[in-house]
C-alpha cells in the first residue's frame, strides 16, 4: 500500500494527456443511498432546503438591528440592556453548538436541523409577546442556541454531500444564504417596522420559521451515511465470479493509482481499508428510512463534547478558519454599529426603512464574492492540479484569498474614512460592498480549506470556529464604543486597516507551511478519524465470502510434462513449451558475437551435445535425489500412479514431522500454559497497529499483499481464540514492527502504554505463535514472513552478529522453500510467485546490510541465484485467482522504493567492484550487465523509468528519490576502493578529490533524508543505514590533507549530518563515540596546526559539540587511560580501514577485502581513549 498523502492532499485529475478527468474526493461506494451518488437534482433539492434554513436563521438573528430604538422604548430598554442582550445572543452562538454537534454524528442531521427550528420558532413567538426586557433578554438566547447550530451542521452536509472540486461552490452558496439573511432581512424588517411595528416583525420571523419547519420535516431527508451492508441471500448464492458483480463496497483502490485513505474509512464506520465482498449492493431505502426522525449511526460521541477546543488549538488550519471568520465578523459587527448609530444623524438622518435599505449593498457585493468568485476557485483549483501532475493541495485554494484582502482592507478605509468625514453616501456604500466581496471570498476559501483538510472532524472542527467567531464579535460589540470614543472613528478605521494585514495575511504563511503542518497533525488527525468509528464495528464484521478454491486434476500431467520440457531444454532441443517463461523471450545471438542475454554458458565435455545457453530455470536449478530416481524408473512405472520417488519423499517428510517436535531452539521451550490470544491487543488497537503497518513499514519493505491480508486480519479479529498459526504470527510480527516503528510519544499517545512494555509482550506473543506455526520447518509463506518482520523488529539493541545468524536462519528456510529459483516459482500461482519474489529480494538486500555491519566476506547478495526482480506494480494490480501478472509500469507505483532498491541490488550482485570485495571467484557467473557496467548508465535508466515522474511532496518519492542517490554514492565509493591500491600506486590529489566529493555527497543525501519532516515514520529503517564509512573517509582525509580546499565545506557538511543524525546527546562511554570523537578532534588539530596561528577561524560545530563532550567525560573518568598509541585502526592512503584488533565492520562496505594492501601509510590515530577495544557493542547503536 502506498504511504497516504498528508490530509487533504488528494489525486484530483488524471495525468493523461488526452482525456484529462476528474477523480472523485471523497470516493463514493455503490450503495445507492451514499449521499455521494444522489442525482444531481437531488442533491440541489436537498441543498436548498438547507439554504433556506440558513436564510431564515440567519434573519431572524439580524432583523432587530433597524428596529432597536422602537423595543428600547416600548420595553424600557437601556444602550447598556442593548450590549447585554447582544452579549447574550453571541454567548448561545458560540457555546451551543458543543452540544448539539455530537448529537448531529450519533443521531443523524435530521434532528439537529429540527430541534434548531423549533427551538428558533418558540423563541419567535415568545420574542413577539414579550413585555419587558429581562423576556427580551431570554428570547434572543434562546434564538441564539438554536441558531447557533448553522455554522456548524451545513459544512457537515457540504461534506456529506459534495466533493472536493465542489466545496468552495456550496461555501460560497452557503455565504450568500448567510448574506441573504442577514442583509436582505433587515432590509424587509424595516419595511415592517414603519408600516406595523417591531412586533410584526418577529410573527414574520415566526411565520417564516413555521415555513421552515414543516420544509424540515417533509422535505430534508438524511445526509448521514450509514453503510448498508444488507443483501439479498438468493441473488448472492446465483454469483460465481467477481466479474459478475458490479458494486465494489469498501474497496482499497477505486482506480489504479490511489489507495483509500482515512476520510473513505471514517465515512463507511470501518477501519477496513478494504473487504473484498462478493454482497451485491442493497435496495434503495425505504421513503420512511430516509425520513426517519433518529438515524442511529452508533458513533461514539463521549469524546466529541471536548474535542472542539482541543482540536482548535491542534490544527493550524482550524485556527486559521476561526481567526478569518472572527476577525471579519468582528470588522462587520463594527461597520453595522457605525451604521445603525451613525446614518440616523446628520448628514444623513435616514430611517429605519432607509438604513435596512442601505443593507443591500453589502448584499451585492457578497452577492459577487459568493456566486461568482466562489465557482471560479472551483474550477482554479482542478486547472492548478491538472498542472501538477493530478495531485491536488488544499493551499492551492489560498492564492484567490491574497486579492480579496486587498477589497477587504480598501473598503473597511473608504467606508469608515467616508462615515467619519461625512462625504457624500455614495462612497461609503461602495466601501461597504468592497468590503463584503472581500470577506466573502475569504470566507468561502476558508471553509472549503478546512473541509479540504479535516473532512472527518468538519463538525467538531466548525463548532471551534463559531467559538472564536463569536467571541471576537462579542469583543467588537461591547469594545467599539469605548474604543471609538477614545481614538475617533476615522483612526479606529484606519488602524483597523493596518491591522487587518496580519490576520488576512495568514494564507501566506500556509501558502508556505501548510503542507508541513498537514503533514505533522496527520497521526493526529487518523487518530481522532479512527476514534469516530462505532465500536461495534469493529468487532462485528460482516462474514466474507470466500472464493471456491480451484482444483487441478490434471496436476500430474503437468509436472510430468515441465519434466519433459526440462530434459528438452539440457539436450538443447528446441521446442514450444506450455508454459513460456519470461526469460526465453530473446534468444541467444549464435554468431559469435557478445550478445545482450544474461544467462551463463555452460561447457560439457567433449563428445557431448554441443554447449548451449541455459535458461534461467535450469542453469539455477539444483537436482535432488528424488528428482533424480523419478527420472530414472518413470520408464518402469504406470504414468497414471504417482511415482515410487515421490511417494517416498511424502513419506519421509510425514516421518520427519513425527518424529520431531524441537521448534524452540531459537526461543526457548513453549509457554503451553500461556493463552496466546490474551496477548493480542484489543479489536481497535489491532486495526490501529495496521495503519501503522500500512503507512511506515509496508511501503519500504512490500512483503505483505495489503489488500488480501486486511481481509484476513479483519476475519481473525472477531475469533482470536482461533486464528491460523502461520496467520497469527503474522499479525504478532506486524504489532512488533508497528510499535517498533513509532516513537516513544507516539506510542503512548496512540497506546497510553511504553514503547518497551508493548515491543517486550508483542514480541514474546510473536515467538510462541512462530512456535506454535513450527516455522523452523514450515514452507509456508506467512510463516517465513512473519519470522522476517520480527527479526526487523528486534533489530535494535541487539548484537548485529546475532541478528544476521538468525536471519540467516530465514534465508536458509526461503532456500528450503525455493523462492530463490523461478524454476521452483514457476509451479506457484502468479500472485503467489510475485509475492515469494518480494520476500526474496527484501531478505537479501537486508541481509547485505547486516552483512556490511557483520564484516561478513560471503553474503548471499551475488549471482548464484535468478529470482527475478519484482514487478513495478500496485498491489491493486495483485490479485490472487489472476491467472497472469500484469505488465510493470514505467511510472511511480506502491512498490517505488522496493523496485529501486532491487535494481541497484541486482546491478551490484554482478558488478566486479562488488565481487571483488566479497567473493571474486563468483566473476565468471555474473552477467555481462548493460552499458559495461557503468553507474552512471544505471543512473539515468533508474532517473527516467521511475524517478522522473516522482513528487518530492510526497513521502514514499521523496524517499525513494534520496535513497537512490544516496547509494549511487555509495557504490561509487565502493568502486573507487575496489581497485588494488598495488597496481596504481600512490593515490593522487585527484583521486582523493573524487572520494573525497564522494563521501560528501553520501552524507548529504542522508542529511537530506533525515531531516525531513516528509519521511517521520520511515527512521525507525533509515537508522539502518548509518553512513559510518562516509564520516571515517572524510575524517582521514581531512587529517591526512588538512588545507584541502573543500576541508570547510567538508566540516560543515559533518556538522549538519551530526546534528541530524544524533539529535540528543549520544552516549559518552560507548567505546565507538569515543573514538569518533577523538578523530574528529585530531582532524581539527591538524587543520589547525597547518592554517596558522594568526587565521582567524570559526569552529565547526561538530568539533565544539565534541570538545564538551570530551571535557564531561574526562571530569567523570574513573580510572587513567594509558598514554600509547591505539592499534585499534590503521589508515592508509589508497586501502580502506582495516581491522586491526577487534575486527569492527566498515558499516557500509566490507572491510579488509581487496583494500589491504597499503602503500603510503599516514600513522594512528594516537590514544583516540578505547579503554577496551573489544567492547564495542554497535548493536545498541542505530549503525
Amino acid at each position: 500500500m502506498a504511504t497516504q498523502m498528508p490530509p487533504g492532499t488528494v489525486r484530483l485529475t488524471t495525468t493523461k494527456e488526452s482525456n484529462t478527468k476528474l477523480i472523485l474526493h471523497p470516493k463514493p461506494t455503490d450503495d445507492y443511498d451514499d449521499p455521494l451518488n444522489w442525482s444531481s437534482g437531488r442533491k440541489a433539492f436537498h441543498y436548498t432546503v438547507v439554504l433556506f434554513y440558513v436564510i431564515v436563521t440567519f434573519s431572524t438573528l439580524s432583523v432587530d438591528h433597524g428596529a432597536w430604538p422602537e423595543i428600547q422604548h416600548d420595553l424600557g430598554m437601556t444602550d447598556d440592556d442593548t450590549a447585554i442582550v447582544t452579549t447574550l445572543q453571541y454567548a448561545g452562538l458560540g457555546l451551543s453548538g458543543v452540544a448539539f454537534i455530537p448529537l448531529a454524528y450519533r443521531y443523524g442531521r435530521r434532528p439537529i436541523f429540527l430541534l434548531s427550528v423549533a427551538i428558533q420558532f418558540a423563541s419567535a413567538v415568545g420574542s413577539a409577546v414579550v413585555t419587558n426586557k429581562g423576556g427580551n433578554m431570554i428570547t434572543h438566547l434562546l434564538i441564539s442556541v438554536g441558531a447557533s447550530v448553522a455554522m456548524t451542521i451545513v459544512p457537515m452536509t457540504i461534506a456529506d454531500l459534495f466533493f472536493v472540486h465542489q466545496f468552495a461552490t456550496m461555501s460560497g452558496l452557503f455565504m450568500f444564504a448567510q448574506s441573504v439573511g442577514a442583509f436582505l432581512g433587515p432590509a424587509i424588517a424595516g419595511f415592517l417596522v414603519d408600516s406595523k411595528g417591531w412586533r410584526w416583525m418577529r410573527w414574520g420571523n415566526a411565520i417564516a420559521l413555521a415555513v421552515n419547519f414543516a420544509m424540515v420535516l417533509f422535505l430534508l431527508e438524511e445526509s448521514t451515511f450509514v453503510p448498508n451492508t444488507k443483501c439479498h441471500s438468493d441473488i448472492k448464492n446465483k454469483a460465481q465470479e467477481p466479474e459478475s458483480f458490479y458494486n465494489r463496497p469498501y474497496i482499497l483502490f477505486t482506480n489504479e493509482e490511489e489507495p483509500m485513505d482515512i476520510v473513505d474509512m471514517n465515512r463507511l464506520m470501518t477501519p477496513r481499508a478494504s473487504t473484498t465482498t462478493f454482497d451485491l449492493p442493497p435496495e434503495p431505502k425505504s421513503l420512511r428510512e430516509r425520513f426517519a426522525l433518529i438515524t442511529n449511526t452508533q458513533r461514539p460521541i463521549k469524546e466529541r463534547f471536548l474535542a472542539p477546543f482541543v482540536i482548535l488549538v491542534s490544527f493550524p488550519a482550524v485556527a486559521y478558519a476561526a481567526l478569518t471568520y472572527g476577525i471579519i465578523m468582528a470588522w462587520l459587527e463594527m461597520m453595522e454599529h457605525i451604521m445603525l448609530t451613525r446614518l440616523d444623524r446628520p448628514p444623513y438622518s435616514y430611517s429605519p426603512q432607509a438604513i435596512g435599505v442601505y443593507n443591500l449593498a453589502p448584499f451585492l457585493g457578497h452577492l459577487l464574492g459568493s456566486l461568482v468568485v466562489a465557482p471560479l476557485c472551483d474550477l482554479w483549483i482542478v486547472r492548478l492540479a491538472t498542472r501538477n501532475g493530478g495531485i491536488y493541495h488544499p493551499e492551492m485554494r489560498l492564492w484567490i484569498t491574497l486579492p480579496a484582502a486587498l477589497f477587504v482592507c480598501g473598503g473597511m478605509l473608504l467606508f469608515g474614512i467616508g462615515i467619519a468625514r461625512g462625504i457624500p453616501c455614495i462612497w461609503p456604500t461602495i466601501g461597504f460592498a468592497m468590503f463584503a466581496f472581500g470577506f466573502s471570498i475569504c470566507l468561502s476559501v476558508a471553509v472549503a480549506y478546512l473541509i479540504d483538510c479535516y473532512h472527518n472532524m468538519i463538525g467538531d472542527a466548525f463548532v471551534g470556529v463559531a467559538v472564536v467567531r463569536n467571541a471576537l464579535g462579542a469583543v467588537a460589540s461591547i469594545g467599539i464604543i469605548p474604543w471609538i470614543e477614545t481614538m475617533g472613528l476615522q483612526n479606529v478605521f484606519i488602524l483597523g486597516t493596518a491591522l487587518a494585514p496580519l490576520f488576512l495575511g495568514i494564507p501566506v504563511v500556509l501558502l508556505l507551511w501548510g503542507r508541513k503542518a498537514r503533514i505533522v497533525t496527520n497521526d493526529k488527525y487518523r487518530q481522532y478519524s479512527l476514534a469516530a468509528i462505532p465500536p461495534a464495528n469493529m468487532k462485528d464484521m460482516p462474514t466474507q465470502v470466500r472464493q471456491r478454491r480451484r482444483r487441478f486434476p490434471e496436476r500430474q500431467l503437468l509436472d510430468q510434462i515441465r519434466q519433459y520440457e526440462a530434459l528438452l531444454r539440457q539436450n538443447n532441443i528446441k521446442f514450444e513449451p506450455l508454459h513460456r517463461d519470461s526469460t526465453e523471450d530473446k534468444a541467444p545471438a549464435d554468431d559469435g558475437d557478445e550478445s545482450d542475454n544474461d544467462t551463463p554458458r555452460v561447457d560439457v565435455a567433449d563428445g557431448s551435445l554441443p554447449s548451449a545457453p541455459l535458461k534461467a530455470e535450469s542453469a539455477f536449478e539444483v537436482k535432488s535425489i528424488w528428482q533424480a530416481m523419478t527420472q530414472e524408473n518413470r520408464q518402469f512405472e504406470d504414468s497414471s500412479e504417482t511415482p515410487v520417488a515421490t511417494m517416498l519423499q511424502g513419506t519421509l517428510k510425514k516421518a520427519l514431522d513425527e518424529l520431531g517436535h524441537d521448534d524452540d531452539l531459537l526461543f526457548g521451550s513453549r509457554q503451553t500454559l500461556v493463552d496466546i490470544s490474551t496477548l493480542h491487543p484489543e479489536a481497535v488497537d489491532i486495526f490501529r497497529l495496521w495503519q501503522v503497518y500500512l503507512e511506515n513499514a509496508d511501503p519500504q519493505l512490500k512483503v505483505t499483499h495489503s489488500p488480501s491480508l486486511q481481509r484476513r486480519i479483519v476475519t481473525a479479529a472477531k475469533d482470536l481464540a482461533n486464528v491460523d498459526p502461520p496467520l497469527e504470527a503474522l499479525m504478532f510480527s506486524i504489532y512488533c514492527l508497528a510499535i517498533f516503528s513509532l516513537t516513544e510519544e507516539e506510542c503512548r499517545a496512540m497506546f497510553e502504554h511504553d514503547k518497551e512494555d508493548l515491543q517486550t509482550r508483542y514480541r514474546f506473543g510473536c515467538q510462541q505463535a512462530l512456535m506454535n506455526a513450527r516455522y523452523l520447518r514450515s514452507t509456508d509463506r506467512d510463516c517465513l514472513t512473519a519470522f522476517y518482520l520480527y527479526l526487523l523488529s528486534a533489530r535494535f539493541g541487539s548484537d548485529p552478529r546475532s541478528a544476521s545468524a538468525m536471519l540467516a536462519v530465514a534465508i536458509r528456510i526461503a532456500q528450503s522453500m525455493g523462492i530463490h529459483k523461478e524454476s521452483c516459482l514457476a509451479q506457484y500461482s502468479p500472485f503467489e510467485a510475485e509475492m515469494r519474489r518480494r520476500l526474496w529480494w527484501s531478505l537479501m538486500t537486508y541481509d547485505s546490510r547486516m552483512g556490511e555491519k557483520c564484516d561478513l566476506k560471503d553474503v548471499p547478495l551475488a549471482p548464484t541465484w535468478d529470482c527475478k526482480i519484482p514487478l513495478n506494480i500496485d498491489d491493486s494490480d495483485l490479485r490472487e485467482d489472476m491467472k497472469e501478472l500484469p505488465k510493470a509500469k514505467d511510472a511511480a507505483t506502491q512498490m517505488l522504493c522496493v523496485v529501486v532498491r532491487c535494481e541497484m541490488a541486482d546491478f551490484v550482485r554482478n558488478s566486479s567492484f562488488h565481487l571483488d570485495f566479497t567473493n571474486p571467484a563468483l566473476k565468471p557467473l555474473a552477467r555481462a550487465l548493460p552499458s559495461g557496467g557503468r553507474l552512471d548508465a544505471l543512473e539515468q535508466r533508474i532517473e527516467e523509468q521511475y524517478l522522473r515522474q516522482c513528487d518530492v511532496e510526497n513521502p514514499l518519492h521523496f524517499l525513494a528519490i534520496w535513497m537512490t542517490r544516496s547509494y549511487l554514492a555509495k557504490c561509487r565509493l565502493m568502486q573507487h576502493y575496489s581497485q588494488d591500491p598495488g597496481s596504481v600506486g600512490p593515490q593522487t590529489d585527484e583521486r582523493r578529490d573524487l572520494a573525497m566529493g564522494l563521501a560528501l555527497r553520501l552524507l548529504e543525501c542522508d542529511t537530506q533524508l533525515m531531516r525531513s519532516p516528509l519521511v517521520g515514520g520511515y527512521l525507525w529503517h533509515l537508522q539502518l543505514y548509518f553512513p559510518f564509512p562516509a564520516y571515517m573517509h572524510i575524517l582521514q582525509d581531512l587529517r591526512q590533507r588538512p588545507q584541502n580546499p573543500r576541508a570547510i565545506h567538508a566540516w560543515g557538511i559533518l556538522s549538519d549530518s551530526c546534528e541530524t543524525r544524533f539529535p540528543s546527546p549520544v552516549p559518552d562511554s560507548n567505546p565507538l563515540f569515543v573514538m569518533f570523537g577523538r578523530m574528529v578532534l585530531g582532524a581539527w588539530d591538524a587543520f589547525e596546526s597547518g592554517s596558522g596561528p594568526v587565521e582567524q577561524r570559526s569552529i565547526p560545530r561538530i568539533v565544539s559539540s565534541t570538545r564538551e563532550r570530551e571535557a564531561a567525560r574526562a571530569q567523570t573518568m574513573q580510572h587513567s587511560i594509558p598514554d600509547e598509541p591505539c592499534v585499534f585502526m590503521d589508515v592508509s592512503a589508497t586501502g580502506w580501514l582495516t581491522s586491526a584488533t577487534a575486527g569492527v565492520g566498515g558499516d557500509g562496505f566490507m572491510v579488509g577485502d581487496g583494500a589491504q594492501a597499503a602503500t603510503e601509510d599516514v600513522g594512528t590515530f594516537d590514544n583516540i581513549g578505547l579503554d577496551d577495544p573489544y567492547s564495542l557493542n554497535l548493536g545498541s547503536y542505530p549503525f
